[in-house]
């Protein structure tokens, strides 16, 4: 029958926790299987998978390639006049803008604060 890819991460968070304990302990592999009741082969078997699993998240990890930055885009809102508006932009800069503001004016005074370097 062929081998299933399923893992249990209930199973390899055991085996890892056990591992850890062994790895803290001064048992003898032997005796601490004894203490825990599980199998030395068991034991062996799970060390050696977990290292291999380490590995290629490691291998994974390193390869993967660079997000792209998330180019920050304005939406659109619709603003109630009698409520003021906050507009944060990219770096931190704030616009406050009084209730009943001109929202051309308001959408040139954001595209220039963000083309013009502060």
């Amino acid at each position: 029958m062929p081998r299933s890819n399923y893992r249990d991460p209930m199973l390899e968070q055991r085996w890892r926790r056990l591992l850890r304990r062994w790895e803290r302990s001064t048992r003898s592999v032997r005796d601490f299987c004894t203490d825990h009741a599980v199998s030395e082969a068991s034991f062996y078997a799970w060390r050696r998978e977990l290292a291999v699993r380490d590995r290629e998240r490691a291998t994974a990890a390193a390869t993967a390639p660079e997000p792209a930055a998330a180019t920050p885009a304005l939406i659109p809102v619709r603003v109630i006049a009698t409520t003021p508006l906050e507009v944060v932009l990219p770096g931190g800069l704030v616009v406050r803008v009084p209730g009943g503001a001109d929202p051309a004016a308001v959408a040139q005074l954001v595209a220039a604060l963000r083309a013009a370097p502060c």
